[in-house]
């Protein structure tokens, strides 16, 4: 089940070489994205329309793109420009185009109506080179249906359990009830969890920890997190910490997003920024090293949880407290699908 208006990352902006075509898939449909002379992008669908051939296996022809198989070539808007040996090319000789942006160090890829693409649904990540900070970025490909990668990051109680040495997490993460409030087109989850353990190269004995996120459609993250000295959770009520009060002796912020490949495939990006008098004492390539061995923990039981489920996919899971926010988000995704199919099955009025 998917939601097709809205924005997909299929790639850090890194990924798309100049010159070079990037294939990829996003929800069962193969794209192929290039960088035109501009530096602006084109993202077509992954077949030519002769023979069905990739078109990434075809070349650049400045800001064309030329098929290797029977050598049609399409402008950027995906209509065919040259035949090979034929002078009148045919009305429907063209390629599905669709919206593309770069923004926030990723590239975004709207899969739904074109005249829906509105700029303003992109979510607003933190870009990996964004002044005063430093970062480190990543991903990772899940043999796995998205929703179940969705549902693991809008439950953190699992933390004390998959990841305790390699985020230095307790299992207090799951005696600890997040606050869930809804926000355009998706969830924001926030929680203290008090009196832990230093980690991460913090200089204090115990530490209150802070830990807020968006999680939007299609599946991104937003995410910031503070530490800061025993008591500082009280000191600010319960609430957003005003790090002018509380100091923060660790904070970094984490984009991420899911994004569905196929039925049964999903590529996790993911970046961690830290500011630069934190990161510049190396405590970001500690918690970076601890990050992807977390993220390798969540790969691992994910992947064998959908083994497990794809012999029974009918059977019905037992829920707990701790599922409520990914019950909301799995309620969103159902709601839009059904607005967006209602749509399309809605009978055309002649004017």
């Amino acid at each position: 089940m998917y939601v097709r208006n809205c924005w997909y990352v299929a790639a850090w902006n890194h990924e798309i070489k100049e010159n070079a075509l990037f294939s990829c898939m996003i929800i069962n449909q193969p794209l192929v994205i290039y960088r035109k002379a501009d530096g602006a992008l084109a993202a077509f669908e992954n077949r030519c329309c002769h023979r069905g051939a990739p078109l990434s296996m075809g070349r650049r022809e400045g800001d064309n793109l030329r098929c290797l198989y029977h050598g049609l070539k399409f402008a950027p808007d995906g209509r065919c420009i040259e035949i090979p040996g034929q002078d009148r090319i045919p009305n429907n000789a063209c390629v599905k185009t669709f919206p593309v942006i770069e923004a926030h160090s990723w590239i975004w890829v709207w899969m739904g109506d074109p005249a829906l693409a509105d700029p303003d649904l992109i979510p607003r990540a933190m870009a990996l080179d964004t002044p005063g900070w430093q970062s480190r970025s990543g991903h990772i490909e899940y043999e796995t249906y998205y929703q179940l990668i969705n549902d693991n990051l809008l439950d953190f109680s699992h933390l004390g359990y998959v990841h305790p040495t390699s985020f230095a997490t307790s299992e207090d993460w799951a005696f600890t009830r997040p606050k869930i409030t809804r926000v355009p087109r998706g969830l924001r989850i926030e929680r203290w969890v008090t009196d832990q353990p230093s980690a991460h190269g913090v200089d204090a004995p115990r530490v209150d920890i802070w830990n807020r996120y968006d999680f939007l459609l299609p599946g991104i993250i937003v995410m910031d997190a503070h530490a800061v000295e025993a008591g500082g959770a009280q000191r600010n009520d319960m609430g957003p910490p005003d790090l002018t009060k509380t100091p923060a002796l660790f904070t970094q912020y984490s984009c991420q997003a899911v994004t569905p490949v196929s039925d049964h495939r999903s590529r996790y990006s993911y970046s961690v920024l830290m500011p630069d008098h934190l990161a510049g004492n190396g405590m970001l390539d500690g918690f970076w090293a601890g990050t992807l061995a977390a993220f390798e923990e969540d790969r691992i039981i994910i992947e064998a949880q959908a083994s497990i489920n794809r012999l029974d996919p009918d059977r019905a899971p037992v829920p707990t407290s701790f599922d409520a926010a990914l019950g909301q988000f799995r309620w969103l995704i159902e709601k839009m699908v059904k607005e967006e199919q209602s749509v399309s099955a809605a009978p055309v009025v002649a004017a």
